[in-house]
């Protein structure tokens, strides 16, 4: 069996492989709700985009950065976390 020219062209035929994780970007409820929480826990812009960038591990600021629908809900999650944390000392410290 020799080398076949067409099979190797036959690629060009195909029907192209979408991407199996294409980015979904966050909606606009979860942004503002992280900006709702990220004001809830007082924090600056800077501080902010420092903590989102450690949650989604990837460089992040919020003017030019993007976050995904996936990202978006693991920062709401730890904000709501960190939040609820917060609101349990404040209690301690009133009991």
């Amino acid at each position: 069996m020799g080398y076949d020219a067409k099979k190797d062209l036959s690629y060009r035929d195909r029907e192209p492989i979408e991407d199996p994780n294409p980015f979904v970007p966050a909606t606009k409820p979860q942004l503002n709700y992280i900006q709702i929480l990220a004001n809830d826990l007082e924090l600056s812009e800077n501080t902010r985009d420092v903590h989102i960038a450690s949650i989604i591990k990837r460089p992040f600021k919020w003017i030019d950065g993007m976050l995904s629908k996936g990202e978006a809900s693991n920062v709401i999650g730890k904000f709501k976390e960190w939040k609820d944390a917060q609101r349990d000392a404040k209690r301690n410290l009133n009991a």
